[in-house]
C-alpha cells in the first residue's frame, strides 16, 4: 500500500441517535470500542457489551459508523464509499501496539513490552504486527483532512483481513 492520493466517491450522513446501536453494528465487519475502563476490538457478529461506552467505530472496507457518547446519547456519522460526491483521499497504515503472542478462537493477542494487551479479530503469526488501515478524506479547496475512517485491518505480512 503506497501513500498516494486518489479520488473516490464518498458520502457522509448523520447517525440517527434513536437507532438501536446493537442492530446497527451488525451491518459491519469489525467494531472498535473505547470504554471508560477498556479498549475492545471485536467482530461485529460477536457478543458485544456497550456498557461504559465512550466511543465506537464499526467498520468494513466500504463504510464506517463512528459514534461518540454525549451524556448517554449516541452522536455520530456514517461514512460510505462508492456513493455520493467525488473526494480526494489517501490510505495509510497505523500500527496496533505490540506483537502477536498467541491465537485463540479467531483472535490474536497482541502484547506490548509496555504491558498493553489487546485481542484483535485477525489471524497473525507469533511476532507479527497488526495495523489499522485508515482512509483520510481531503477538503476540495485546501490541503486539510475533513474526515477519516477505519477501513480494514492488516497483519505484519501486509495481508488485509
Amino acid at each position: 500500500m503506497g501513500r498516494e492520493f486518489y479520488t473516490t466517491k464518498s458520502a457522509c450522513s448523520v447517525f440517527d441517535p434513536n437507532c438501536n446501536i446493537k442492530n446497527e453494528v451488525k451491518k459491519y465487519k469489525y467494531v472498535l470500542l473505547i470504554k471508560n475502563d477498556a479498549v475492545e476490538f471485536k467482530r461485529a457478529d460477536d457478543e458485544i457489551s456497550f456498557d461504559n461506552l465512550v466511543e465506537l467505530r464499526a467498520f468494513d472496507e466500504n463504510k464506517e459508523l463512528h459514534i461518540i457518547m454525549s451524556d448517554g446519547t449516541p452522536l455520530g456519522r456514517i461514512r460510505e464509499d462508492g456513493v455520493g460526491e467525488e473526494i480526494e483521499c489517501i490510505d495509510e497504515k497505523q500500527k496496533i501496539w505490540g506483537r502477536a503472542a498467541s491465537r485463540e478462537n479467531g483472535y490474536t493477542l497482541f502484547h506490548s513490552d509496555r504491558g498493553i494487551d489487546i485481542k484483535v479479530p485477525v489471524s497473525a503469526e507469533n511476532g507479527d504486527t497488526a495495523y489499522l488501515i485508515l482512509r483520510g478524506y481531503l477538503a476540495p479547496d485546501r490541503f486539510e483532512f475533513v474526515d477519516f475512517r477505519i477501513c480494514g485491518v492488516a497483519t505484519g505480512k501486509g495481508e488485509i483481513q
